[in-house]
């Protein structure tokens, strides 16, 4: 088990996807203070995205530097605001270039968690001309694994979220409904402390009689049972 844990939250803010934020709020508070409480060295950080249309009309990314302060993670949540999203593919790509940026500390266990329902820009159709692989490999470089979140299931975008996790040595996780969105924050984190902590929270959720179908397959892709 492990203490030093550094997790950021990668949140896609546009139209078919802001539900799912609206779903972390409901829980924001006590879930990062029951986190602080059990896994006294983590520290949390956030990304809100839209795409590079909203650039003029909302923001493209907003973010919170990794962090132990319950008010200052709760208070980004709470009021980051919604964006559009214009075309299909949304900026994917510039939030894995941005995660390389923040303050991630030596021998700490480090962990992007990327959600989404769509693919990135390619390189010839986003400002920076980034390529998303180039990027995934920079993270992995930095020893910073990539859970690949995919909500919605559409079929076009499966690769993407595989590979992000097959790059990193991280996992691809379907999230089906928004509803399971505040156990897999803390599943995230528990799982990065150990898998002894991960599974006592999957025993938590059997006992309170919560577990179902979706659930049950995110527990099995992070424990490996499938």
């Amino acid at each position: 088990m492990t203490n030093n844990i550094e997790v950021v939250f990668s949140f896609d803010t546009t139209g078919s996807m802001y539900p799912c934020l609206t779903q972390v709020r409901r829980k924001i508070q006590s879930s990062v203070t029951r986190l602080m409480s059990e896994i006294p060295g983590i520290r949390i950080g956030i990304i809100a995205h839209g795409d590079y249309c909203d650039r003029h009309s909302t923001y493209v990314t907003k973010q919170l530097e990794l962090s132990q302060n319950i008010d200052a993670i709760c208070n980004f949540v709470e009021r980051v605001g919604k964006t559009g999203g214009g075309d299909a593919p949304e900026c994917y790509e510039l939030v894995l270039h941005q995660a390389q940026s923040f303050a991630w500390t030596p021998k700490t266990t480090k962990s992007l968690v990327l959600i989404g329902d769509d693919i990135p820009h390619p390189p010839s159709q986003n400002p920076q001309k980034l390529n998303w692989r180039e990027e995934v490999n920079k993270l992995s470089d930095m020893g910073i694994t990539i859970y690949g979140v995919q909500a919605l299931n559409r079929r076009h975008a499966t690769m993407f979220y595989q590979e992000l996790a097959e790059k990193s040595g991280g996992f691809h996780i379907k999230l089906d409904q928004f509803a399971y969105i505040n156990d897999l924050f803390l599943a995230v984190c528990y799982q990065q402390s150990s898998d002894e902590e991960l599974q006592s929270y999957e025993q938590e959720i059997l006992d309170m009689g919560r577990m179902n179908r979706g659930l049950n397959q995110i527990f099995n892709t992070m424990l490996n049972r499938e």
